[in-house]
């Protein structure tokens, strides 16, 4: 478990959090983190949540976080600056919590209301 929230932390998401592939919690909320949500956080399979949120993230969500299907972690990614279609591929993971409230997402939204 990463619990690094309300730390004043700022710049890109750091790369090396993709060689912890043990991890099943990483919370980085409450942050001034820029730039782009980082594909290789997608390495992170075991994760269980993963907290983005609150920070000021911009672009898109990467397709790549499909691969999170094995655990079908909570995904916190509320009050970003994240833009673009809402990636095909986090329809086949069991979301318990979603949250993507407070960007400029755009696309199809119901494939979290398939029967998986």
């Amino acid at each position: 478990m990463l619990k690094l929230r309300w730390t004043n932390l700022s710049g890109l998401v750091p790369l090396f959090l993709s060689q912890l592939t043990n991890l099943n919690f990483l919370d980085l909320s409450f942050n001034n983190l820029t730039g782009s949500i980082t594909l290789e956080l997608a390495k992170l399979t075991k994760l269980g949540a993963l907290h983005l949120d609150r920070n000021k993230l911009i672009g898109t969500i990467p397709e790549s976080f499909g691969a999170f299907i094995e655990n079908d972690p909570d995904l916190y990614l509320s009050h970003n600056r994240l833009t673009g279609d809402i990636p095909k591929s986090l329809g086949y993971i069991k979301f318990t919590v979603i949250d993507f409230s407070r960007n400029q997402l755009t696309g199809d939204f119901s494939m979290f209301f398939w029967d998986k």
